[in-house]
């Protein structure tokens, strides 16, 4: 693995969010949701709509952080303070910056996926499979947690157990006026 790939990619990070199909969502992001990000920033910036140009950034940011896209964090972070500043040539320079830093990145996932000695099964990862199901939807590897289900209430109600403070007043107190 080059040491440039490493600058702009923390594995061991992407590791611990998404475990051994990390290289999967790695170069699926790289491949297509990036490109997304890109198309839709450089959309919303020539709308000037910096209120969308802030969630946008902020998505990217997180996306970029659960795999590992150091730099593409750095660069949505600066994306978005300065939408929210309503600069708009600073989020244009930003924005051609992270168009570089894409075509870079793509350039040498493609080297790094390609290559025998570091292929996506390497330490720690088991091979990360995708399948296209009859139906034509796609699956990955992974499974998803079950649905955290809410505790069931079960209070038993009695007329006997409620308590009325007026009426507890009332009997220790009286108040008579003449």
């Amino acid at each position: 693995m080059s040491e440039k790939l490493e600058s702009l990619i923390d594995f061991e990070m992407g590791k611990v969010y998404l475990g051994r199909d990390h290289d999967t969502f790695l170069k699926r992001f790289v491949e297509i949701d990036l490109q997304v990000y890109i198309n839709k920033l450089q959309t919303l910036n020539a709308r000037s709509d910096f209120e969308e140009l802030v969630r946008s950034s902020d998505s990217l940011h997180s996306t970029s952080a659960y795999v590992g896209a150091k730099r593409c964090q750095e660069i949505s972070k600066q994306i978005n303070e300065w939408a929210k500043k309503n600069d708009l040539a600073k989020v244009q320079k930003e924005i051609s910056e992270l168009v570089d830093h894409a075509e870079n990145l793509e350039n040498l996932l493609k080297n790094y996926f390609s290559s025998d000695s570091a292929a996506p099964t390497g330490e720690g990862y088991d091979a990360a499979t995708t399948n296209i199901e009859e139906s034509g939807y796609e699956s990955l590897s992974f499974r998803l947690k079950p649905p955290i289900k809410e505790p069931v209430v079960d209070l038993i109600s009695d007329r006997e157990d409620e308590f009325d403070p007026y009426a507890e007043i009332n009997k220790d107190w009286k108040c008579i006026v003449s």
